[in-house]
């Protein structure tokens, strides 16, 4: 805390503040790579997720060990370069995941899962970066907890991947719609999308994931009122 009695940077931005941070966007990312969703881009955010747990552990760890939030500034995102200052502090990175690391910012992974990138790109499988984010979880915890600093070792269970035909909840409700409707006017896309409000587009959507899946056979009233 400053003299004036205000929370300085190195206050606000803790070792252990960085950690949690990192964890949960490193769980984050294991979560919604599993759930597998069915958009243009779904391993964008994914990648965007695991790259910025990456830069967290590794904040983290130099914040644990005497590094202030302006020395870290200096360095800004730039992952590879807070890997060599970990590593010659004392973190403990194998080739494999320096190689990770390196390529991370030789190839810009994180900007490209931001933005759209068009023509030839070098992409890494977010398999090898959720084996980084693993990894650091582990070492930076010990490294950090040997320092007298509160972060908890946990075992995380990789989640369950998403089958392809598991509905989500407004699936769901469209077909109990379906089902319990007596009218097949209250079966048709725009009353189910008023009734349960849910946007048209999805309930389109929905009604031919359940089409396809064979949960459900649309009646040409589901099918024509658009």
């Amino acid at each position: 805390m400053g003299l004036s009695g205000k929370i300085d940077d190195d206050d606000r931005t803790t070792a252990v503040g960085l950690f949690n941070t990192a964890r949960s966007y490193w769980q984050s990312a294991e979560h919604l790579n599993a759930a597998a969703l069915k958009v243009s881009h779904p391993s964008a955010p994914v990648t965007f997720l695991f790259c910025h747990a990456i830069e967290l552990y590794l904040k983290a760890y130099l914040r644990g060990h005497g590094r202030t939030v302006a020395d870290l500034r200096k360095v800004g995102h730039r992952v590879a370069n807070l890997a060599g200052i970990a590593s010659a502090a004392g973190l403990s990175l194998g080739p494999e995941h320096t190689e990770i690391l390196s390529h991370i910012e030789d190839a810009d992974v994180a900007n490209e899962s931001r933005y759209i990138v068009t023509g030839f790109t070098t992409r890494l499988p977010n398999e090898a970066l959720a084996s980084v984010a693993e990894h650091l979880d582990i070492i930076v915890c010990n490294a950090l907890s040997k320092s007298g600093l509160p972060v908890q070792s946990q075992t995380f269970a990789p989640p369950a991947p998403r089958r392809d035909d598991e509905l989500d909840d407004d699936a769901r409700r469209i077909l109990v719609q379906l089902f319990q409707a007596d009218d097949l006017c209250d079966r048709g896309v725009r009353q189910m999308s008023s009734v349960l409000q849910i946007d048209l587009g999805m309930t389109k959507y929905h009604l031919d994931q359940l089409k396809e899946l064979k949960f459900a056979q649309l009646t040409s009233a589901s099918q024509t009122d658009t």
